[in-house]
């Protein structure tokens, strides 16, 4: 292993680590706070539907026996809890936990993708390399380059695009063919098929979740409306309590949701796994070509330029759909 690429997994380790803390803080003080915050708004909306009766000028006050009390501990409660979730929306501003999380998480990445950095340059399986590669000179410099990076970079590095670089085919065809499988072989093992199933998972977690997002922000506003109409002729306190408390839970509900855009993403997934499942194929055609045992009657080896161009293409893309998740994630939850 190369001095460049020790220091690339020594970063990735340090970046990941700090990735997945700022993350699992960013939903703690998420979950609380709309937690806390919705249940204050259920309590507020209580006490207005449900008022306490007036008390009569001499003797005990009188009782509705439909309105359950809203004096005494709620009020004080409603205080707290919405103390508490403004304590928490100040406390994810002040620290930018979700910017943190972002920055680490596309620092890890970054780092990912450098560790496959040299592998996939045509310079590194030429027989008569440089003494001193350029492919780890780039590394070293880009790493470098990701390491100063600050949470004042994010916004620049979500409006750039990470331009395509197609090999050198004069280069490419100066790699012997007999190279190319143990590279194919550990580029789909540890780069590409793991990033396939990953956004496999993701692409159908959208299937999987309870209550699917917008598709029922249409649902929650006529039920509340449906809550308005039977109180006008039921005359129930009940109904015009539940026509205002849905709205608030079902925005708390959409808030959290929102903490990871998993509908977006789970479209966004969709769209690039179908183009890595492509890039893949070609790997692996090529790979055949060179395996006897697959393909014995197939005499020509694998082009040296189809399979880096298509490794670049690859690498290219993961980048890309790196720096289009942060385009999302970047104007979501500006309370943390």
């Amino acid at each position: 292993m190369s001095d460049a690429t020790g220091a690339v997994n020594a970063a990735y380790d340090e970046a990941e680590r700090h990735a997945s803390r700022f993350r699992r803080l960013h939903m703690i003080v998420t979950s609380i706070a709309v937690v806390l915050g919705t249940v204050a708004l259920i309590i507020a909306l209580a006490g207005l539907s449900f008022p306490p009766p007036p008390s009569p000028p001499h003797g005990p006050p009188t009782t509705i026996p439909e309105a359950p009390a809203a004096d005494g501990i709620w009020p004080t409660t409603e205080f707290a809890l919405a103390l508490g979730s403004a304590f928490l929306v100040a406390l994810g501003i002040a620290t930018r936990l979700q910017k943190r999380w972002l920055l680490y998480r596309y620092k890890a990445e970054r780092y990912r993708s450098l560790r496959f950095n040299v592998t996939i340059q045509p310079a590194v399986w030429i027989a008569e390399k440089p003494s001193t590669n350029p492919a780890e000179h780039l590394t070293r410099k880009e790493l470098d380059e990701v390491e100063l990076l600050g949470l004042d970079d994010l916004t620049a590095i979500a409006e750039s695009e990470e331009p395509l670089v197609i090999p050198d085919p004069a280069e490419c065809a100066k790699v012997d063919p007999a190279c190319l499988p143990p590279l194919i072989a550990d580029y789909l093992k540890n780069r590409l098929n793991p990033q396939i199933e990953y956004l496999g998972k993701l692409s159908k977690r959208q299937e999987n979740l309870w209550l699917p997002g917008s598709s029922l922000a249409p649902f929650a506003f006529f039920v509340s409306v449906v809550f308005v109409v039977l109180h006008y002729v039921a005359e129930s306190r009940w109904f015009l309590f539940l026509s205002a408390a849905l709205p608030v839970v079902w925005a708390g509900y959409r808030t959290w949701r929102s903490a990871n855009e998993q509908e977006r993403n789970a479209s966004r997934s969709k769209a690039k796994l179908a183009v890595l499942l492509a890039r893949a194929a070609t790997l692996d055609r090529c790979a055949d070509e060179a395996d006897p045992s697959k393909s014995p009657a197939v005499t020509r080896r694998p082009d040296p330029f189809l399979v880096f161009s298509t490794l670049a293409m690859a690498e290219n893309l993961l980048r890309n759909e790196l720096q289009e998740w942060l385009r999302l994630m970047l104007p979501t939850e500006w309370f943390s």
